[in-house]
């Protein structure tokens, strides 16, 4: 689209001159914007290069909370003991990560890469 705005610039400039000869300064911009247009192209590939190595990474990855609530506190016996935990001293409602996972995968032509991290409220793992 570029390229053909630029030449469609450059038909212009020269079919306004008409059969008159086309002097220096002329000829000096229509060589400008040639190396103008040179230098977008060059700056589109590179732009094209970053994205194409970016394809090849795909981040997922999902996240699950839970809240909690109780009217009983500061029992003699532990309040709670499933997934999750153990209510802590003192405390009626817990807000918490229940589990997470996230996962980045890399696949290029001839190799593959996972790394996969899972979160739960004892820790994490790889």
């Amino acid at each position: 689209m570029l390229k053909l705005f630029a030449v469609a610039l450059l038909y212009l400039a020269v079919q306004s001159q008409g059969l008159a000869q086309i002097d220096s300064s002329t000829t000096e911009d229509i060589e400008e914007v040639k190396g103008e247009i040179e230098g977008m192209n060059e700056s589109l590939t590179e732009v094209r290069n970053v994205l194409d190595a970016l394809r090849k990474i795909k981040v997922s990855g999902y996240l699950q909370t839970q809240f909690r609530y109780t009217d009983v506190i500061n029992q003699p016996y532990p309040i709670g003991n499933f997934s999750g935990g153990q209510f802590p001293s003192n405390t009626k409602n817990l807000f918490q990560i229940r589990r997470g996972r996230l996962k980045v995968n890399y696949d290029n032509i001839l190799t593959q890469f996972v790394i996969q991290i899972d979160v739960i409220p004892t820790g994490l793992s790889l």
